[in-house]
């Protein structure tokens, strides 16, 4: 395994500490339809009744992957995390890696006019925490995001207030 990916194989950089139940990892190539193809693979690792939420995590997967592909470097890594936060919380946590820069990117606040740079403002509405960071080995970045799972347990909701782990700030992909 590439010595960059390792680090994407195991622990994730940000985010809530997490005790993981399953997990699967997927290389992407630099292709425009690697944004399809990470929605179909989210699909089939997130096999939920709550079509809804897997609409939303399509959704994100399909921006931080078309990020990753516009703003930063291949390969491309795509990462989904089900697991159960220190609370208790049952949660899907999503991560993009690249060897692309953090600081390598636009606003999270355009234009009116502008025709893109919106898809993060997205994430950040339909994340319970989410961030960009460095990722530790030979160079690159880790676009990650985490979304409580409704119903898995009594009292976890999707109305509970987001929190930015790490609040945008230029840099972040768009």
């Amino acid at each position: 395994m590439d010595e960059f990916f390792a680090r994407a194989a195991t622990a994730p950089v940000s985010g809530s500490p997490l005790a993981v139940t399953r997990s699967a990892s997927h290389l992407l190539a630099d292709d425009p339809r690697s944004a399809g193809v990470a929605r179909r693979r989210t699909a089939r690792f997130w096999n939920r009744e709550e079509p809804g939420l897997l609409g939303t995590v399509r959704l994100i997967v399909s921006e931080l992957v078309t990020n990753a592909l516009v703003h930063g470097h291949p390969p491309l890594r795509l990462v989904l995390i089900e697991g159960f936060a220190t609370t208790g919380k049952p949660l899907l946590r999503i991560e993009v890696w690249d060897r692309g820069r953090v600081d390598a990117v636009t606003s999270t606040d355009p234009d009116h006019d502008a025709e893109c740079g919106r898809g993060l403002m997205l994430v950040a509405e339909l994340a319970d925490s989410w961030g960009v960071v460095p990722a530790p080995a030979r160079g690159g970045t880790c676009a990650w995001v985490e979304l409580g799972v409704p119903g898995a347990v009594p009292g976890c909701s999707r109305t509970e207030p987001h929190t930015a782990a790490a609040p945008p700030r230029a840099g972040l992909p768009r």
